[in-house]
């Protein structure tokens, strides 16, 4: 240690094989500093970064929830001495962690929610993101610059859903990007899997994923920004789209060129969208819906992948419902992708491949101004066939906004 760097407060620090990680602060329930916290942050350590999780109790644990209370109640009683704890914990694992812009994701379940929200709240430039598992704990977002996360049980005598969006409608007030998931049929705790009375591992586990995705470093390539058109919106998807893209995706003629089967539920969407979250959290893809202004649904979907940074390029891809073919839509949302590409994320080249066959796709192309570069012969094998695809390119120098919007 050297002097400059601060030492270690009572807890429990998880590091990666590689050695260091983007920061991540655990703050623990009411149990205190159990096996589950470190496991957790174990998990976390496994996942890549550098966990640490501070012993607000010092040193006592609690099994049973009068103990718990008891622990909690003196905590409360000493909660200047607590949050001066966390934030000397923050200042600990981002010391010991990769260095990541804006500072370390807080992760606090239950009593430790509420000590979650207070470090985003006061201390706004060393917190970058709040996850919180069911616990609302304070409204006022203070200063926070802070992105949010909650995971929130149906049916939970500890924290109501009014005060679940009470919260929500604070931060969001505040300006703070925020996402509270509440999964069905599940109580407080349960994704503790020592609480064997209310530990769910269907909603762990999706709660688990959800939480890496969320507090993965954004390289400027994942940074979204929503695009407005006359007539369109185009944003980072969610998955509230996936019910309207599932009419799309049901779609023959839809699917006709494009590589994937059709989603035949809610779930397969919901699949595909978690497999695309993995690719966005690795920096090499940004998946956007199109969203039609007037009627306020998702009409189509885009999609920047294979992002080189080095040689700042990337490939683009689009699909849109058959509803709303033939109105110049896909060239009004793919005109302003392409302008947000090179003038915002400062891309010098876009690449799009077609399917000969697919004479709309390779039309709208060349109107946009992208060159026909070569034929690739018998390029690839999706849903049992195998076919040649066409290669495009434009460069950031070439490209001029389209005036006409004509199908």
């Amino acid at each position: 240690m050297t002097p400059d760097q601060p030492s270690q407060p009572p807890g429990f620090l998880a590091v990666p094989t590689g050695g260091e990680g983007p920061p991540v602060l655990v703050l623990h329930a009411w149990w205190g500093l159990n096996d589950t916290i470190r496991a957790f942050c174990g998990r976390l350590a496994a996942s890549g970064f550098t966990a640490f999780a501070p012993d607000l109790y010092h040193g006592k644990v609690a099994d049973n929830i009068a103990d718990a209370e008891t622990l909690a109640k003196a905590l409360d009683t000493g909660h200047v001495q607590a949050k001066a704890d966390v934030l000397q914990a923050a200042q600990f694992v981002i010391s010991k962690g990769k260095k990541v812009e804006g500072g370390v994701a807080v992760i606090g379940f239950s009593l430790g929610a509420y000590y979650s929200l207070d470090l985003a709240a006061t201390s706004p430039d060393l917190t970058r993101a709040v996850v919180l598992f069911y616990g609302a704990g304070s409204r006022d977002p203070g200063k926070s610059k802070a992105a949010y996360l909650g995971h929130f049980a149906e049916k939970d005598p500890f924290e109501s859903q009014a005060e679940v969006d009470a919260l929500a409608e604070s931060l969001t007030k505040a300006g703070r990007a925020v996402t509270f998931h509440v999964y069905p049929g599940t109580g407080h705790w349960f994704f503790e899997p020592d609480r064997t009375d209310a530990f769910n591992p269907a909603a762990a586990n999706i709660a688990w994923e959800r939480t890496l995705a969320f507090i993965r470093p954004v390289s400027p390539f994942q940074v979204q920004a929503t695009l407005e058109t006359d007539r369109l919106v185009i944003r980072r998807m969610e998955e509230k789209d996936i019910p309207d893209l599932l009419v799309m995706n049901q779609d023959e003629e839809v699917l006709r060129y494009v590589p994937y089967k059709r989603w035949d539920s809610v779930e397969d969407g919901t699949a595909w969208l978690a497999r695309v979250r993995k690719l966005e959290a690795g920096g090499s893809a940004v998946q956007l819906s199109i969203v039609d202004k007037a009627a306020d649904r998702t009409i189509g979907a885009c999609v920047l992948f294979k992002y080189d940074e080095a040689s700042s390029r990337a490939e683009i891809g689009f699909v849109m419902d058959r509803a709303y073919w033939g109105k110049g839509l896909m060239s009004e949302a793919v005109s302003s992708i392409i302008t947000h590409s090179f003038s915002e994320r400062g891309l010098r080249r876009l690449e799009a491949e077609a399917n000969p066959l697919n004479g709309a796709s390779c039309r709208l192309l060349e109107r946009l101004g992208f060159t026909a570069e070569g034929l690739l012969r018998q390029r690839w094998k999706a849903k049992d066939v195998i076919y040649d695809t066409r290669i495009f390119g434009l460069l950031s120098a070439e490209w001029k906004t389209p005036v006409s919007r004509a199908p």
